[in-house]
């Protein structure tokens, strides 16, 4: 267990003030999490058990032969079938330890950037643990190959405006997801590696495809892009937190591209939006003697899972480096 004290090697002697310490602590590289809200959320209320479900009804087939007689019945009822899909709630958590010592002497914000630092721990979490439900299904995979290109993003655009079709049965397109602008386009998210292959890519390029806006818009949550920074009626955004493929040579990268209601996460008494951290300062430590230690922890009930997998794709790009 890690005690934030004012000896601990590159943490304590660090935010003691000295001769000159600057007040102001240098912002942290962490990384832009774009999956949580891509989610079908839903809260579960206290006292009503671990398990979420969602279900979806089948879509009939079409009817080819006419009635056998005028007035007549028809040869058999409309079928219509359901799917349940269930997530179980788990608990996650993390805490981090301080001293008394530590919130007397150290220089002022250091123990808001310790609570900081396990909210940023909680939001990672969450949409690591997505990421991997994710990758662990079988939806239609899109390989764009040695570099994302704007052509496999059209791709990926025309595979979901026809999710479903098979030899001798319609299509059905997914449908936009709800929180790209408008509610009327796909979103994509992407590693920063095939974000900028597909910017500087040749024939056709990127440029010639948008104007300059799209590449601010890959780097900014989807709360207020424009509509006009989409391609192929999908939006952009990068994560620094996609998963990859080692079995092949080289990496791939694990992109997606999704349309509504692909996937969905639950909780209980817990926001995933916004990861709460509490806070016990040492004099609230009643169970500690000399209340000489105090405690920062967040805490999640969630689960998630897959729903239909035919409302979004998996997009692979080869993770060479950006270069």
């Amino acid at each position: 267990m890690a005690l934030y004290t004012t000896t601990l090697a590159s943490f304590g002697a660090n935010v003691m003030p000295g001769v000159w310490v600057e007040k102001v602590f240098i912002p942290e590289l962490r990384a832009r999490l774009q999956i949580q809200p891509l989610a079908r959320e839903s809260t579960l209320t206290d006292n009503q058990g671990l398990v979420c479900r969602w279900i979806t009804f089948s879509n009939p087939a079409a009817d080819t032969a006419a009635l056998s007689a005028e007035g007549g019945d028809p040869a058999a009822d409309t079928s219509i079938t359901t799917t349940a899909y269930t997530a179980t709630m788990t608990e996650y958590g993390g805490y981090a330890d301080f001293t008394k010592v530590l919130v007397r002497t150290a220089v002022n914000g250091t123990i808001e950037s310790l609570v900081r630092g396990l909210a940023y721990k909680a939001a990672l979490s969450i949409d690591t643990v997505l990421l991997a439900t994710l990758a662990a299904g079988t939806p239609t995979v899109i390989n764009a190959g040695t570099g994302m290109t704007a052509d496999a993003l059209g791709a990926c655009a025309a595979s979901l405006n026809d999710s479903t079709h098979a030899t001798g049965t319609p299509g059905a397109p997914a449908m936009p997801h709800p929180k790209s602008p408008g509610g009327s386009m796909y979103i994509a998210v992407l590693s920063a590696e095939a974000a900028y292959d597909m910017i500087r890519e040749g024939s056709p390029t990127w440029s010639q495809a948008k104007n300059s806006q799209i590449e601010d818009n890959l780097r900014t949550p989807l709360q207020d892009t424009p509509a006009s920074s989409g391609l192929y009626g999908i939006i952009c955004k990068i994560s620094d937190n996609i998963q990859r493929d080692a079995s092949q040579s080289p990496d791939d990268d694990i992109n997606w591209v999704f349309g509504a209601d692909g996937f969905g996460a639950s909780a209980v008494a817990t926001n995933l939006s916004k990861p709460e951290v509490r806070v016990l300062m040492p004099d609230e430590r009643v169970d500690l003697i000399l209340r000489n230690r105090g405690r920062a922890a967040y805490w999640l009930l969630f689960g998630n899972t897959r729903l239909d997998q035919t409302r979004y794709r998996r997009l692979l790009t080869d993770a060479t480096g950006i270069g």
